[in-house]
């Protein structure tokens, strides 16, 4: 038995992935981001039996609605620029952009799953010895898929530095 493959690439660490939302045609990343739970969930499974069969059986269901949750270390700049955003009640195409390393063979673009939907921001608990934090609330009005093909022109707005620059590259 081989220790691995060698026809596909190697696993990749979390470090390097993106958040990025949509507004007009200029992608923002928001910056600070320290998890994002599962984006794609899976179908419920609906089950049924029948008189003659002594089994149940089952069937792909429908996905239940969620909000995604993402907790983000917040820049003063970027928690008023995320809740002029949010007030605005726009829906957004948001991506998810995985790091370089796990761009797969043939490959255009950087694999990313992206969705529209609806976006809230909330101050996150206050603690002692803690930095402050948002937590921004996605809504899905689609259903997220997964690409290799992500590309867009994006706008980096990094407050730290002494300019903000807009580049274009491929996510």
């Amino acid at each position: 038995m081989s220790e691995f493959s060698t026809t596909m690439s190697p696993p990749s660490s979390t470090a390097g992935v993106e958040l990025f939302y949509q507004k007009g045609s200029t992608w923002t990343q928001v910056f600070g981001v320290q998890s994002i739970p599962k984006i794609i969930t899976p179908r419920e499974s609906q089950t049924y039996s029948t008189l003659e069969s002594f089994s149940e059986f089952a069937i792909k269901g429908t996905r239940k609605f969620e909000s995604i949750e993402i907790e983000c270390v917040i820049l003063p700049e970027q928690l008023f620029e995320l809740n002029t955003d949010a007030n605005a009640k726009d829906i957004y195409e948001f991506a998810v952009a995985f790091p370089p390393s796990f761009k797969t063979k043939g490959a255009t673009g950087l694999t990313a799953i992206t969705w529209s939907g609806s976006l809230d921001v909330s101050p996150g608990e206050l603690g002692l010895d803690d930095m402050i934090k948002a937590t921004l609330t996605l809504g899905k009005s689609t259903t997220p898929t997964l690409s290799s093909t992500f590309t867009s022109t994006r706008s980096i707005n990094n407050k730290n530095s002494v300019d903000s620059k807009t580049e274009n590259s491929t996510l």
